[in-house]
């Protein structure tokens, strides 16, 4: 993973860790010092921007190459793999707190929604959800659906409240 002074328009650093290439990068809401980093290696890590070095890693999937990943915070991120399971991580035990299946394939997109935002005949609330939640999860896959999970932290088995196919 190469870091850019957008300034100076140059690399800065490089993150070395990940044993083939990476599939997807995201910032940390929280903590913005702190990435999280998915590859085909089947393997998600945290990065301390600051130092700049690994802060920890895990292998999370058997399955499949982790395609996306999301951080929530500084103590949850959310991946995405080939083999179709979104997992929510805790990521001081390396833990998975809830592994979700659902499409059918690959999954291409994921994306969590924390608070509140009104889109036409839809309103969402996140009141009640500390920051560790993953309230709203949004995800879509090589099956051409567009899934909507809610409170997925606390639901393990839970269904999609919506889903899309086109």
């Amino acid at each position: 993973i190469r870091l850019f002074n957008l300034q100076d328009e140059c690399c800065c650093g490089v993150l070395e860790g990940h044993t083939t290439y990476v599939s997807d990068v995201s910032g940390i809401p929280n903590a913005p010092w702190m990435v999280v980093s998915g590859g085909q290696d089947r393997v998600a890590k945290v990065w301390d921007l600051r130092v700049p070095h690994e802060v920890d890693d895990a292998t999370m999937h058997t399955d499949g190459a982790i395609t996306c990943v999301e951080g929530v915070s500084e103590h949850r991120i959310v991946t995405a793999d080939s083999s179709s399971t979104i997992t929510i991580w805790d990521t001081r035990t390396w833990k998975c707190i809830v592994g979700l299946k659902g499409h059918k394939g690959c999954v291409n997109s994921l994306r969590t929604v924390d608070g509140s935002f009104d889109a036409g005949d839809i309103t969402v609330s996140d009141a009640g959800h500390d920051s560790d939640d993953v309230p709203w999860l949004l995800s879509g896959g090589h099956d051409g659906a567009f899934r909507i999970e809610v409170d997925a932290m606390s639901k393990p088995d839970c269904e999609s409240i919506h889903s899309f196919t086109h």
